[in-house]
């Protein structure tokens, strides 16, 4: 079997079974994009493929106005999780290049490839700070948070990050979302405070919760039944759940449920495993050692 990796759209109404009907896609597998990532504004689609014979980030339009360019040239199969800049000029992606999982960044039109961690343990799913001046990662057991243009990391607390950062819609500091390690649900964090504000401990299976455009609504995909996730809309402050889309069909979704259209919409990366069975005919059997 080998997965087959597509990029779909879905509206955002008041009906998620018949928002799951509407849905739609965009790019199918000869595109293979992969760790999709939508800017804050819904326009501009960062993914990852292997189009050209090893695994790079592209840059497009989601509407597909444009064709796809490619950032990254990084040989090997070594580029994965990346997050576009707030400003859109910049990329921040893990690489092994150099053996090890670590953070690097590089402008959009391919200059300034720079190295920015060297932890001594993996790094994983980096972001940017809503200013652009700083990246927030996981290393190892901990979530720490670099300067964009170098220096010492710090370390803002103990746990796993894989989620969003946005300015607080109050104007008091900043937010960040987070699943938590192990299937265990979602937690926000006050980013200046280092300290967890609360957790709720809905499955998510592998999903990466996302702030929408103010910060007041966070999507994620969940698990519903086998070989499907739907995609639920959680209340910042309240916590009040809503299912937004129910697939009809089974839909397995990677990591993100992006918001896109004015928050009128998602862009989700689905995979589907397709096999295939062989029919051999005169097969002669193996040769015996004398």
């Amino acid at each position: 079997s080998r997965a087959e990796r597509e990029l779909w759209k879905a509206p955002d109404g008041p009906d998620p079974i018949a928002n799951g009907k509407r849905a739609e896609r965009l790019m199918d597998p000869s595109d293979d994009p992969m760790w999709t990532y939508v800017s804050r504004d819904g326009a501009t689609l960062l993914y990852n493929n292997a189009v050209v014979g090893s695994r790079n980030l592209w840059l497009r339009p989601i509407d597909g106005s444009r064709p796809p360019r490619q950032v990254t040239t990084v040989s090997g199969d070594r580029v994965m999780h990346s997050s576009l800049s707030p400003d859109g000029s910049r990329v921040a992606f893990v690489s092994s290049a150099n053996g090890q999982a670590d953070v690097w960044v590089q402008r959009v039109d391919g200059s300034g490839l720079k190295q920015l961690t060297d932890d001594g343990v993996p790094n994983s799913w980096p972001v940017w700070s809503p200013d652009g001046r700083a990246i927030m990662y996981t290393a190892g057991r901990e979530i720490r948070i670099i300067r964009a243009d170098g220096g010492a990391p710090r370390t803002m607390m103990n746990g796993f990050f894989r989620g969003d950062w946005i300015d607080r819609p109050d104007g008091a500091g900043t937010w960040a979302i987070s699943s938590i390690e192990g299937d265990r649900g979602i937690r926000l964090i006050d980013v200046e405070k280092g300290v967890e504000l609360w957790r709720e401990p809905y499955a998510t299976g592998y999903s990466l919760p996302m702030f929408n455009r103010d910060g007041r609504a966070i999507s994620f995909p969940f698990p519903d039944g086998p070989d499907r996730q739907d995609i639920a809309v959680l209340d910042t402050v309240t916590r009040r759940r809503r299912i937004a889309v129910r697939f009809p069909e089974p839909f397995e979704i990677m990591f993100r449920a992006s918001w896109i259209h004015g928050d009128r919409a998602f862009a989700v990366n689905r995979v589907r495993s397709r096999s295939h069975i062989v029919l051999f005919d005169g097969l002669q059997p193996f040769a015996r050692n004398p």
